[in-house]
Order: C-alpha cells, then sequence, then structure tokens
C-alpha cells in the first residue's frame, strides 16, 4: 500500500518552501501554500510551475485573511488596467524584530496610532516581510501583478485588519475587514487556519463552495 500523501500543507514559512518545494512537486505530491510571499521571486515561482507540471503536481495558494479574493480575481481575468491598493494593520507586537528600511524600528516602545511600517510594492512588502505580508503576494498575484499592487502596512495597538481597494476590467470593490489575530501568533490572523480548513474542505467535499 502506498503511503505518498496526496497533498502537503505548508504553514512553516518561506524558507521552507524554498528548501523543500521542488522534491514534493518531483513527487507527484501536490502543494498547499500559506507563505505566499515566497513567490515574490519571480524565477523560483516559474521554475516551481514547470517542475509542477513535468510530475503532474499542482501549486495551491491558499486564500489566507485576504477577503473577496474569489470576486477580484474573476474581475481581474480579462486583463487590462486595475488599480489595486491593501492595507495591512497589525498590533506593534505583531512587527517586533521587523526591519524599516534596513533598520529596526523599536516596536516594543509605545507607538502613535496608526504608524505607518512601510508603502510599496506587493513584492517588496512580502519579500521584505515574510511573516506578515504574505497576503499581499496574494492579493497581487490574483490582480495586478506583484509590481503594480501597492501596500501599506501600519502598526496601531487598537486595530487589527485588512482595507482593499480594487478597480478593474468587471467592476470596483472596497472592503474592510477587522480580523482578530492567532491567539498564538500575532502576526497572523485567526482566520489564515480557517481558510486551510476551508481549502482542504473543498478539495475532498462532494460539493466544494466558492471554487
Amino acid at each position: 500500500m502506498s503511503t505518498k500523501p496526496d497533498l502537503v500543507v505548508e504553514a512553516a514559512g518561506q524558507p521552507v518552501i524554498r528548501e523543500h518545494a521542488a522534491d514534493i512537486l518531483q513527487s507527484g505530491v501536490s502543494l498547499l501554500v500559506t507563505s505566499i510571499g515566497v513567490f515574490t521571486d519571480t524565477p523560483f515561482f516559474e521554475s516551481l510551475k514547470a517542475t509542477a507540471r513535468c510530475h503532474s503536481a499542482r501549486i495551491l495558494l491558499a486564500s489566507g485573511a485576504m477577503p473577496a479574493l474569489d470576486w477580484m480575481f474573476s474581475s481581474s481575468l480579462p486583463g487590462g488596467e486595475m488599480e489595486v491598493t491593501v492595507q495591512q494593520t497589525k498590533s506593534p507586537k505583531a512587527w517586533l524584530g521587523a526591519r524599516v528600511g534596513g533598520d529596526s524600528m523599536d516596536f516594543a516602545s509605545p507607538l502613535p496610532p496608526d504608524t505607518t511600517v512601510f508603502e510599496g510594492s506587493a513584492r517588496e512588502a512580502a519579500s521584505n516581510f515574510p511573516k506578515n505580508a504574505n497576503i499581499s503576494a496574494m492579493l497581487a498575484l490574483a490582480t495586478a501583478g506583484l509590481d503594480n499592487t501597492n501596500v501599506r502596512l501600519v502598526a496601531d495597538s487598537g486595530s487589527h485588519g485588512t482595507l482593499v481597494k480594487y478597480k478593474g476590467p468587471a467592476g470596483s470593490l472596497e472592503v474592510s475587514v477587522q480580523g482578530k489575530m492567532s491567539a498564538t501568533n500575532p502576526r497572523t490572523s485567526m482566520v489564515v487556519a480557517l481558510a486551510v480548513i476551508k481549502a482542504l474542505r473543498n478539495l475532498t467535499s462532494v460539493v466544494a463552495i466558492g471554487v
């Protein structure tokens, strides 16, 4: 009896994907990824996609904490001009250890409300803040692209949420979510683990909701 899994779920961070993803896909096993920011490295992503095609495997990107992703992805399919911005707001303790412009900001000390940690492209945000900004890469890959999706990262002790503004070929959308932090990891949202469960249910249930 074969012990090879049908699917591997990654929840360990970008370095683990770099180390193990190619071997997983080469074995013909599909990979569900939560640390989407690793794919800001376009040559690496293209290499993995080629490996997956060659070995009849799939790379599945978890929606994580990104709201309304299905609608925006569908809207973007005709291509053309899009305007996409996302603001992620988290407690200062969620940014501990993060480096801003090459320097470490003192997130342990009191900060003014709505302190900007970073502003720039999704490619920069998700590569420079690998534990905090994976959803910006998820949004970018689904819509305007990594270099054309604008990101603002914010530290605020009184708020934890995501604000998305999207304008594309099939319409426009603005959505604000006040999420809850994970009880064990302040850098991520409680809904991320639930999004993985949702993905697994869609892959294994007779009825798949939201594909």
